[in-house]
C-alpha cells in the first residue's frame, strides 16, 4: 500500500502546474481511500475532501479535481446526491 502511495505521489508531482493544494488533495483522496478499506474506487463528499485537504474554496476544489483528472491521476464521476457522494478512482501505475 505504501509503495502504491509513493508511486502515485511521484507521478502527481511530475506535473509542472501542480501546487500545494493539488498535493494536499491527492493526500486527502488517499486518506479517504484507506478509510474505505484501501479500495481503489470509492465515494467522497466534497466537504470531507475540502476539510482534509485544507481547501476553503469550492472553486479551488473543482479546479483541482479537474486538473487531477486531466493529468490522468484520478477518474471522477460527480454525483448530485449528498448522501451517496461522488465516485473517485485513483489511477495507480501497474
Amino acid at each position: 500500500m505504501l509503495h502504491q502511495l509513493r508511486e502515485f505521489l511521484e507521478r502527481a508531482t511530475d506535473q509542472n502546474n501542480m501546487n500545494a493544494s493539488h498535493v494536499s488533495m491527492c493526500a486527502a483522496l488517499w486518506i479517504i481511500s484507506i478509510s474505505q478499506d484501501g479500495r481503489n474506487v470509492f465515494n467522497v463528499s466534497r466537504r470531507k475532501v475540502m476539510q482534509l485537504a485544507a481547501i476553503r474554496s469550492t472553486g479551488t476544489y473543482h479546479k483541482n479535481i479537474h486538473d487531477l483528472q486531466a493529468w490522468g491521476l484520478i477518474t471522477y464521476a460527480p454525483s448530485y446526491n449528498p448522501v451517496y457522494g461522488s465516485t473517485v478512482s485513483l489511477i495507480l501505475k501497474k
